[in-house]
């Protein structure tokens, strides 16, 4: 949990402020249900993870990364438990369906243990995934995910192959 005590002095660096941002949000969306509508704070949470994204990118310090990637996985968490999974209204039915299958998971994991831990980090970065363009202004973060899925060993690299049903082609 954030501490509002943080950011009462001194000047607050950009993990800071969108911290600061994402606490407001939740706080606003609490107390003024009905002022802040779910259509706003979903685009909000949508801009705060995506100015997290560009900071993960942005950092050349390992430790200021790895926070920054806390951040941004308990951002997903707030905008997938505390907005999509009110959300009545969907324009698309198979996104609807889709998130069902995902909060189906999502709910199964056991989030005491570390294991369980890694589970919800895993599946977070598998929808993210799914959620990107592969273009160029996503190669990194895309880049990023796939190397901490390689951490998790959720995923594995096969160098210049790929597979065709049961049978493997060289590039």
């Amino acid at each position: 949990m954030i501490n509002l005590l943080g950011f009462l002095s001194g000047k607050l660096d950009t993990k800071e402020q969108i911290e600061k941002r994402m606490l407001l949000l939740s706080m606003s969306r609490k107390l003024f249900t009905h002022s802040v509508p779910l259509s706003v704070a979903e685009g909000a949470y949508e801009k705060l993870i995506k100015e997290t994204r560009h900071l993960i990118i942005s950092s050349k310090v390992d430790k200021k990364k790895e926070m920054a990637y806390q951040l941004l996985i308990d951002l997903i968490q707030d905008y997938n438990v505390k907005v999509l999974s009110t959300k009545i209204y969907w324009e698309k039915q198979d996104e609807k369906e889709n998130y069902k299958k995902f909060w189906d998971k999502y709910n199964s994991i056991d989030k005491t243990t570390e294991d369980g831990r890694k589970q919800k980090e895993i599946l977070f970065l598998q929808e993210e995934l799914k959620g990107l363009e592969n273009n160029l202004q996503n190669k990194h973060i895309i880049r990023f995910y796939k190397d901490k899925l390689l951490e998790y060993k959720a995923i594995r690299r096969l160098k210049n192959s790929y597979s065709k049903g049961k049978k493997y082609i060289k590039v």
